[in-house]
């Protein structure tokens, strides 16, 4: 039987005795379908993460937008974003991700759009 306390996943071994779940290390990838575009070109990007209870995936484009995804406490996840830049230029793109037990880590992908 699990339970949630404060968030964390427990496994329930007898009457009186919690045991946590293993705490796992936070991991975080991104990749872009293309990393070189024209103005008005999309791209998807997919973040990859994994770790003990994923609360925050957000991915910040460069240029002011972003988007987020609330995975409430998943130990992995996989989410694609798709944009849209406007202007020439070169952009990194940033996945940060946030675990309740190990924190954040955050990962870039660059891309230029000609």
């Amino acid at each position: 039987m699990r339970l949630l306390v404060l968030g964390l996943p427990l496994l329930l071994l007898g009457a009186s005795c919690l045991a946590p779940v293993e705490v796992l290390p936070l991991t975080v990838s991104v990749d872009a379908s293309r990393t070189s575009v024209a103005p008005q070109d999309s791209i998807v990007f997919v973040v990859r993460a994994g770790g003990s209870a994923l609360v925050a995936i957000q991915a910040e484009y460069g240029d002011g937008a972003s988007d987020s995804f609330y995975p409430s406490g998943a130990r992995t996840a996989t989410v694609s974003f798709v944009h849209t830049y406007l202007a020439k230029g070169t952009y990194t793109v940033t996945a940060t991700v946030a675990d309740v037990t190990a924190g954040q880590q955050k990962a870039t992908v660059q891309i230029r759009v000609n």
